[in-house]
C-alpha cells in the first residue's frame, strides 16, 4: 500500500499560520488568478478525488469486488497450494495460476487488511466477514476515473485569505493528493490553495501530456472519463482474449437479432463452429487473433456460410469477462459468453482431464468383457488401449465436439463398435458417462497404471554450463537433459512447431551449439509409438563463487550428513547419503541396502573450489566420479557442476 499522507500535519499547518504567523513575516505575492485556486466541492476538486481515488478494481482477481482493494503481501490457498502475493506486479502471474482451476477455489488466510476507495483500511478476520463486505458494496457509490494517473510529485502553494504565501505543499502520491483535496473540503479556515505548474498527466495507453492551468486540468480529466474505453484499449490483450475465446460458446447479437438461435464455438486448433439449436451440423470455418497498430483483430474467415455476414476481420473495441464488442466497418456484433452448462463438462477442463491419466471401462452396456481396458489420449489426437498395462490397440483418433450446449467425445476406430459419436451425459474429474443411441460406456479415471511418459514429465529438464568469460558459442550435450528416462527414440528440435511438423531436427545434440544464455529446445519423445514433447532450458550461467573458499566448504562437509536430491534434474540418485570424514579423507556413501567407502578431496582452482571424489565402486553412484566445481555454496546446500553434469546435495543435521 502507498504511504499515507497525514491529514493532520496540514490542519496543524493552517492553524499555526492562521492563528500566530504575523503579517510582517509572510511572504507577500501578487494575488493568484482566482481561476487556478482549487475551490472546495468545485467541478476540479471532484475530477481531481474521484482520478486519485483508491482503484479497487485492481485486484479484483483476488476480491471481485472494486469497491475495495487487499492490501499487500496476502496469502491464500488453492488446492492445497498456499500462494502469497507481494506487490501488485504479481497479480499479473495470478491470472496465468487461476487459468488451471475451475470455480471459486481461492482462500485466503485471515487476517487480511481491506482498504476502500476512500483509502479508509478495515481488518477481516474471516471469510463471512469479508463476503458481508463485498454484499454492502455500491458499486456507484465511487465514479472512478480509472484511464489517467497525475505525474508525482507536483506541488501547492497555500495562501492565507490575505494572499499571503504560508507554505508549499509536496504531493507525493494518489493517497496524498487524495487526503489534500478532501481536507481542503473539510478545511474550516479560509485557505487557499493554488496547484503550480505545469504538471503532467499519464494516460492509460502511455500518453504524457503537460498541463498549464486549472482549465487544462479539468478539460483533459473529463476527457480521459468520457474516453475511457479508448485509453484502456490495451487491456484487450491477445493472450487473455485468446483464453476467455476458449472457455465457453458464445451467443452473437446484432442490431436486428439475425443470429438469434445461434452460437459461435472457438476451437483450440483455430478451427470454430457456428451452431443453431440443436442441430446436429454445423457451419464451420476457421479464426485467429492479431494484434495490429489499430488494436485487436478477431479474424473469422473461410466459413461455410455467413462469410459475407461474418467473416473478415472484426477489430475488438469492448471486452471483459463474458461480453465483447467487435466492429467491422459500419458493423457492429456483440458477443455474450455462454457458460450455461456443467462447468467441468467444457471443452477444455474435459481435453485436460483426458489425457492426465488412463481412463478404465467401468461399465460398457453392450460389451461387459470391455470391463478393465484402459484407454489412453495422447496430445497428438491418438488414442491406445491398455489390458493389465499391456498396449492391447493403437492408432486410433479421438476428438471432442460442441454441438449447441452438447458435447461429444468422437472416437474414430475400428475396434468392435467403439467408434462413433458419444455424447457425454455426466462428466467429473475422474468420472465419465457416454452414450451413444441405446449404448452406455462409464470411464473411470486410472492413474495407477504407469503413464510411459511419467519420466518425462516429473520435473523441468534444464542444462546449465559455466560461461568461460569469453564471447562465442556454448557447447551443450542435449542427451544429458533425460539421460535418467527411457524411450524409443529422442530427436531435438530448436521450436515447437518444428517438433510437431518433424521438420529440422538438431542434427547433433551431443555437441550442440548456442551463442544465447539462455533458450530452449524441444525434445520429441517416442515411446509405444506415441509421441510427445519436452521442453529442455539451456543457461549459461557465472560459476565464480569467491565467498565460496576451500575452508569454507571443507567445514560444512564434515558437519551433517549430505544426500543427493538432484542429479542432472533427476532423483535417480536421491537414495544415496554422504558421510564425509575429516581426517581420513573417506567418504562412506550409502544406502538402506549398500554402503560404498570412496575417497574425496578438495583444492583451490582458478575457476573456483573443486571436490573430487575417487574410487568410487556402488551400482549408479560411480557416475559421480571426477572432479567437480562448487557453483553455488550455502551452510545446507551444495549445487556442484562436471562440464555438462549438475549435481545437488543437501545436508541434515540431527
Amino acid at each position: 500500500m502507498k504511504s499515507i499522507f497525514n491529514r493532520f500535519f496540514l490542519f496543524a499547518l493552517f492553524a499555526l499560520f492562521s492563528f500566530t504567523a504575523c503579517q510582517d513575516e509572510a511572504t507577500e505575492l501578487d494575488n493568484p488568478n482566482a481561476q487556478e485556486t482549487v475551490v472546495p466541492s468545485s467541478l476540479l476538486a471532484n475530477l481531481v478525488s474521484r482520478t486519485t481515488a483508491n482503484f479497487g478494481a485492481s485486484d479484483d482477481i483476488l476480491d471481485g469486488s472494486n469497491c475495495f482493494s487487499v492490501e499487500l503481501p496476502v496469502t491464500f490457498v488453492i488446492e492445497n497450494i498456499t500462494v502469497t502475493v507481494e506487490t501488485e506486479s504479481d497479480l499479473d502471474q495470478l491470472y496465468d495460476i487461476l487459468d488451471n482451476f475451475e470455480g471459486d477455489i481461492l482462500d485466503f488466510v485471515f487476517p487480511i487488511t481491506i482498504v476502500f476507495n476512500d483509502y479508509t483500511e478495515l481488518v477481516i478476520d474471516n471469510e463471512e466477514q469479508l463476503q458481508n463486505v463485498i454484499n454492502q458494496c455500491n458499486t456507484d457509490a465511487y465514479n472512478l476515473i480509472e484511464c489517467v494517473n497525475f505525474v508525482y510529485p507536483l506541488a501547492f502553494s497555500i495562501f492565507d485569505s490575505d494572499f499571503n504565501l504560508l507554505d508549499i505543499i509536496i504531493i507525493e502520491n494518489d493517497e496524498a493528493l487524495y487526503h489534500f483535496i478532501d481536507d481542503l473540503e473539510n478545511d474550516d479556515n479560509v485557505i487557499i490553495a493554488s496547484l503550480n505548474f505545469p504538471i503532467k498527466l499519464e494516460f492509460a495507453n502511455g500518453d504524457i501530456i503537460e498541463i498549464n492551468s486549472n482549465q487544462q486540468l479539468t478539460d483533459a480529466l473529463e476527457s480521459a472519463e468520457e474516453n475511457c474505453t479508448a485509453f484502456n484499449a490495451n487491456e484487450c490483450n491477445e493472450e487473455d482474449i485468446d483464453s476467455l475465446l476458449l472457455e465457453c460458446p458464445w451467443d452473437i447479437f446484432d442490431a436486428i437479432s439475425s443470429y438469434e438461435n445461434y452460437q459461435l464455438i472457438f476451437y483450440t486448433d483455430g478451427t470454430l463452429a457456428i451452431t443453431e439449436g440443436e442441430t446436429t451440423s454445423a457451419i464451420g470455418g476457421f479464426w485467429n487473433l492479431t494484434t495490429t497498430d489499430d488494436g485487436l483483430i478477431l479474424r473469422l474467415f473461410e466459413l461455410t456460410a455467413f462469410q459475407d455476414d461474418l467473416g473478415g476481420e472484426w477489430l475488438i473495441v469492448e471486452c471483459n469477462d463474458d461480453v465483447l464488442k467487435i466492429i467491422r466497418g459500419d458493423t457492429t456484433i456483440e458477443l455474450g459468453q455462454n457458460c450455461e452448462d456443467d462447468s467441468n463438462c467444457n471443452l477444455n477442463t474435459i481435453t485436460t482431464n483426458l489425457k492426465e491419466c488412463l481412463w478404465e471401462f467401468a461399465a460398457y452396456s453392450s460389451y461387459p468383457e470391455f470391463v478393465g481396458l484402459d484407454l489412453e489420449f495422447y496430445e497428438d489426437a491418438t488414442f491406445s488401449i491398455f489390458q493389465n498395462g499391456e498396449v492391447y490397440n493403437i492408432d486410433n483418433n479421438w476428438s471432442l465436439n460442441l454441438v449447441g450446449n452438447t458435447l461429444f467425445l468422437v472416437l474414430d476406430t475400428n475396434f468392435e463398435d467403439l467408434g462413433g459419436n458419444w455424447q457425454i451425459i455426466h462428466c467429473d474429474d475422474d468420472r465419465f458417462e457416454l452414450m451413444k443411441a441405446n449404448q452406455s460406456i462409464i470411464l473411470e479415471q486410472d492413474c495407477e497404471i504407469g503413464n510411459p511418459f511419467e519420466c518425462f514429465e516429473s520435473f523441468d529438464a534444464k542444462i546449465e554450463v559455466c560461461d568461460n568469460g569469453t564471447d562465442g558459442l556454448t557447447e551443450f550435450n542435449l542427451n544429458l537433459a533425460f539421460s535418467n528416462c527411457e524411450a524409443d527414440e529422442i530427436i531435438y528440435y530448436t521450436s515447437v512447431s518444428d517438433a510437431e511438423s518433424a521438420v529440422n531436427p538438431i542434427a547433433n545434440p551431443t555437441t550442440y551449439n548456442t551463442a544465447d544464455a539462455e533458450s530452449t529446445v524441444f525434445a520429441k519423445v517416442k515411446i509405444n509409438n506415441q509421441y510427445s514433447i519436452f521442453p529442455t532450458q539451456l543457461l549459461v550461467i557465472d560459476c565464480s563463487n569467491e565467498s565460496c573458499t576451500e575452508e569454507d566448504v571443507d567445514a560444512i562437509l564434515i558437519e551433517c550428513i549430505w544426500n543427493v536430491v538432484s542429479f542432472n534434474g533427476s532423483d535417480s540418485l536421491i537414495e544415496y547419503n554422504f558421510d564425509f570424514e575429516a581426517n581420513t579423507q573417506t567418504v562412506v556413501i550409502y544406502t538402506s541396502e549398500i554402503t560404498v567407502d570412496a575417497m574425496w578431496s578438495t583444492f583451490q582452482s582458478s575457476q573456483g573450489v573443486i571436490i573430487e571424489f575417487s574410487n568410487v565402486s556402488g551400482p549408479n553412484i560411480q557416475a559421480i566420479t571426477g572432479e567437480w566445481l562448487v557453483v553455488e555454496c550455502e551452510n545446507n546446500r551444495l549445487k556442484i557442476q562436471r562440464e555438462n553434469d549438475i549435481l545437488i546435495l543437501e545436508r541434515t543435521c540431527n
